[in-house]
């Protein structure tokens, strides 16, 4: 039978010139005002289907909240997450990843994959159908480089 030996201990502690450099890391930016958490009523105003169950989402702030809600919904930031609720359906909330955010940063898009009942139910929400979205939640990163 054939045994395993430590060859850490025949050949000592690696050099330092052995060692890699440890790249300094950049602070993760902290979550501004602007990204406290909050309930905001938003609606689908596209959705772009990219396979049979892969759909992504765009939300603007809910028709008739005028500029006072835009100015209030979120600006999530990297690794950043909402919980979704749809209005009515009785689900409990969905995690969904933010994928991105409008240029104007009046909404955000979510990639959704039909999975269960409550993706299948927010998949096949129609523009102009509502939804209530918990967040920004989650700790931030910062993107690399």
């Amino acid at each position: 039978m054939e045994t395993m030996t430590d060859l850490s201990a025949e050949n000592g502690p690696p050099a330092a010139a052995e060692l890699a450099p440890v790249p300094e890391r950049t602070p993760a930016p902290q979550p501004t005002a602007t990204a406290a958490r909050r309930d905001s009523r938003v609606r689908l105003i596209r959705r772009d289907r990219l396979s049979r169950d892969a759909h992504l989402l765009h939300f603007a702030p809910a028709a008739g909240a005028g500029e006072e809600a835009a100015a209030r919904l979120p600006t999530p930031a990297p690794g950043q997450f909402t919980m979704v609720r749809l209005a009515g359906a009785g689900l409990l909330r969905r995690p969904y990843s933010y994928c991105d955010r409008a240029p104007d940063g009046d909404g955000f898009t979510l990639l959704v994959k039909e999975f269960g009942a409550g993706s299948r139910a927010l998949a096949a929400l129609e523009p102009g159908g509502e939804a209530d979205c918990l967040g920004p939640l989650g700790t931030v990163f910062a993107p690399p480089p």
